[in-house]
């Protein structure tokens, strides 16, 4: 058993390391000139860890994606998404609704999206681009059931603003 001094001190410790990466000015990702901000305490656990990409998905028995790409760029995709396939923009929408990716507005009005984990920012970084036909899809999030380690899934419940019906979305871990 741990002692509950000892799990105190070590989130204290923890919240302060990631405010020390925010604080860090020269902590800034070379691709997209952006500064770090630690979204959560595990960070300590997340660095040195490679960017992760959604390389393959698999909908209605239909791959999309390869090894080498990224699978929300495929064309394929996309094309299935413009022609209005059921499954996929359904698959789509659960990408992008179920997480906890957080946008933030940056001083100069840019907006950029926060997830707590890689996983969930290789998934949804693309995921809100995706174009539906130009249509606009709005939902109201009314509830989140978060990703516990023994459930290994999320969910969310969310209305359709469009036609006011209900959905549970969610998400599981293999």
């Amino acid at each position: 058993m741990i002692p509950i001094s000892i799990r105190v001190s070590l989130d204290l410790v923890k919240s302060l390391y990631a405010k020390f990466i925010d604080w860090d000015n020269q902590m800034i990702d070379q691709e997209t000139s952006t500064p770090s901000h630690a979204t959560n305490t595990a960070i300590c656990e997340d660095l040195g860890q490679n960017r992760v990409i959604f390389r393959r998905s698999c909908i209605t028995g239909i791959f999309y994606g390869n090894e080498s790409g990224d699978a929300l760029k495929d064309v394929e995709l996309l094309n299935a998404v413009s022609s209005g396939l059921p499954y996929v923009i359904r698959f789509v929408t659960v990408m992008a609704i179920c997480n906890t990716v957080i946008p933030v507005k940056s001083k100069t009005g840019a907006i950029s999206y926060e997830a707590q984990s890689q996983d969930e920012d290789a998934l949804n970084a693309n995921t809100l681009e995706i174009n539906f036909n130009a249509s606009i899809i709005q939902y109201e999030v009314l509830d989140t059931l978060e990703f516990p380690s023994d459930r290994k899934r999320m969910s969310v419940m969310v209305k359709d603003c469009q036609n006011r019906k209900i959905f549970l979305l969610s998400t599981r871990s293999r």
